[in-house]
Formats: structure tokens, C-alpha cells, sequence
């Protein structure tokens, strides 16, 4: 039975899925959570705001490198760079720079941006050499 309000219904379906996208990827679920960011994706202005009107604090450290973790909460640069580093260990290289990209042009300065990036790049190189026989 529907109440007639599927706004308010796939509003809540969009926060549950970048809650449920940040828990996949803690408990290394990587092809869910991916299904979740995606799905949050195209809404996430909608998904801060909820945070925002009900005074959710929502942040994850998420790995960037073996040395370096970042904070990230339910907005597209926290969804950006879980897809990113999801698609680093699925390596899937174009959708991580597709991302990468994304949030370059939404952040030029990014120091968490440009790191991603060159590890993203250095991985991906090596990988082609190792194919190459180089």
C-alpha cells in the first residue's frame, strides 16, 4: 500500500542509500556500495540538505592512501571519492578519472583531490607496464 507521497519516500530512499553506500564500503562491499553512491549521486544536494535540516552529522574517514584518510560526509565530493577509491580497487580506471574529474572541476585546489589523482595515475601506469611486459 502507498501513501500517495512517493516524494518524501524516494527522499528517504536517497538518504538510506548514502548511508547504506558508506556502510557497504567500511565493511569492503565494494560493487554495493557503488549501486548506493550511484543511486545517490544524482541527488545528493537533496540527501545534504535532509542532513542539514535534521541536524544529522554524518563523516567517514575514508582511505586514500596507505598513509592518508580523508573525512567525508554525505555530499558529492564524500560521494565522488568513495566512487573513486571503489573504482581504484575494482580498477576501474576511466570511471575512477571520470570522478576525479568531476570533483577537480568542483574543487581545483583539492589537496585530497590531486593525491587520489596521481595515485590513481601512478596505479594505472603501472598496471599498463605490467600488461606490456615494460
Amino acid at each position: 500500500m502507498t501513501n500517495g507521497n512517493t516524494r518524501g519516500s524516494n527522499l528517504n530512499a536517497q538518504h538510506s542509500d548514502c548511508i547504506a553506500g558508506f556502510l557497504a564500503f567500511k565493511k569492503e562491499l565494494f560493487e554495493e556500495a557503488e549501486q548506493y553512491f550511484n543511486a545517490t549521486y544524482g541527488n545528493y544536494r537533496k540527501v545534504r540538505t535532509y542532513f542539514s535540516k535534521y541536524g544529522i552529522s554524518a563523516a567517514m574517514s575514508l582511505p586514500i592512501t596507505d598513509e592518508v584518510s580523508a573525512y567525508v560526509g554525505p555530499d558529492v565530493r564524500g560521494i565522488l571519492l568513495a566512487l573513486v577509491e571503489i573504482y581504484h580497487t575494482q580498477k576501474k580506471w576511466e570511471d575512477a578519472l571520470d570522478c576525479l574529474n568531476k570533483l577537480r572541476r568542483l574543487e581545483p585546489d583539492d589537496v585530497v583531490v590531486k593525491l587520489s589523482l596521481g595515485q590513481i595515475l601512478m596505479e594505472a601506469r603501472r598496471m599498463i607496464q605490467t600488461y606490456a611486459g615494460g
